[in-house]
């Protein structure tokens, strides 16, 4: 099955090989690349925008940094080649893969044409074979290799490049109790050439407890390709991470970056009673009902308060979640005062707690203490 193309090697496309060129790829047989073309160590961001054309099930397992996805083949074309792969063979695949996608084809290979457009692009699928291959045919164009190894090698050298990153890195950690405002320090960071501020919170879109829950997280696969995709690309020589157990909600920590916030010395974070129960207000109640509605969060809210009745007891787990109902209900939600008697205890019973058993367990140094202004300060003055 053939796809009309048009042009040759004109100006664009030669701009475009220059580009490619001038980044120093590995130049492989057929035109293909290596991972590690793609993602460089201290480059920055992504060498190439990655076109990958598996099918939407398989990105949803695991989405790449820096990529597209414009499927070859939607899920149920690839359910179906898959099984008459399985059934018949190959050849018997491919012919029905092209009757699949017959009318669809000429907007997918344009859409490709867009994203290559401009930019150094390259083509990944699963491993780098036939989609990206029949891609790369269709494309017709000279500058757009393959992924050699496809997503799985992109993978590989991410999950392999974190470590040997945090290797060469000084990390510090980032600590402090709930609601000191740790994740405002971090963000105000970004950017920072002397060191990468590694929000783990915002990548795994989740603060991390009972009531951390901020939207659907990322795939475990994506979550960690993420990560290890911001260390490994970041020219900055220091890691500054947030204070996290290995978990964040449904998303694990990879083991190598666990271990330094495990052992890491740590920059504390202190602010007063006030601010902290000001910051939970918004996080944990006002933001939620603005973006649920309160009835829909006073349920999540309940709920959440209520898989703390092992660690609370029955008795304060019921108080507070008469607070929640009275408040939430009453239309009080906006006011931290309101709320003030469901925050502090949460506050005292549960998150202190946690936190001062964590310390004492960890014994990590403590570099440095103080509110976001001093940290910031002391950091600025770090060689």
């Amino acid at each position: 099955m053939g796809v009309a193309m048009s042009g040759g090697a004109g100006n664009g496309q030669r701009k475009r090989r220059e580009r490619a060129n001038l980044r120093g790829v590995t130049k492989l047989p057929g035109n293909k690349i290596t991972a590690a073309d793609v993602y460089r160590p201290g480059a920055g961001s992504p060498s190439f925008v990655v076109i990958d054309v598996r099918a939407p099930v398989e990105v949803g397992r695991g989405a790449l940094p820096g990529s597209v996805n414009i499927p070859i083949l939607e899920n149920d074309e690839r359910h179906r080649v898959g099984i008459a792969f399985k059934e018949s063979g190959q050849e018997a695949a491919v012919a029905l893969g092209y009757r699949l996608t017959a009318k669809a084809l000429s907007s997918r290979v344009a859409a490709w044409r867009e994203v290559a457009s401009g930019q150094p692009a390259a083509v990944s699928c699963w491993r780098g074979g036939m989609r990206s291959s029949l891609a790369q045919e269709f494309l017709a164009e000279p500058t757009v290799p393959v992924v050699s190894g496809g997503y799985k090698a992109l993978r590989a050298h991410l999950v392999s490049g974190l470590e040997s990153s945090l290797q060469r890195r000084r990390s510090l950690v980032l600590s402090g109790m709930t609601g000191t405002g740790k994740t405002d320090l971090l963000e105000s960071l970004a950017g920072s050439p002397k060191l990468l501020a590694l929000d783990l919170e915002g990548l795994a879109r989740h603060r991390g407890s009972a009531f951390g829950a901020r939207g659907e997280q990322p795939a475990q696969q994506t979550f960690e390709n993420e990560l290890a995709a911001r260390v490994l690309l970041s020219p900055s020589p220091t890691l500054l991470l947030e204070d996290e157990s290995r978990r964040v909600g449904s998303v694990e920590l990879p083991e190598p970056l666990f271990r330094r916030i495990a052992r890491g010395p740590q920059l504390v974070l202190e602010t007063t009673w006030r601010e902290r129960v000001e910051r939970i207000h918004c996080q944990y109640i006002v933001e939620p009902a603005e973006r649920l509605g309160p009835e829909r969060a006073l349920a999540e809210l309940t709920g959440a308060t209520h898989r703390l009745r092992r660690r609370l007891g029955s008795e304060l787990v019921d108080r507070l979640v008469a607070v929640l109902d009275g408040t939430m209900s009453g239309g009080q939600w906006r006011e931290s005062q309101a709320l003030e008697p469901f925050i502090g205890p949460l506050l005292n019973e549960y998150y202190d707690p946690l936190y001062r058993r964590a310390v004492e367990k960890m014994q990590r140094p403590v570099l440095a203490r103080g509110t976001r202004e001093e940290l910031a300060a002391w950091i600025a003055r770090e060689p």
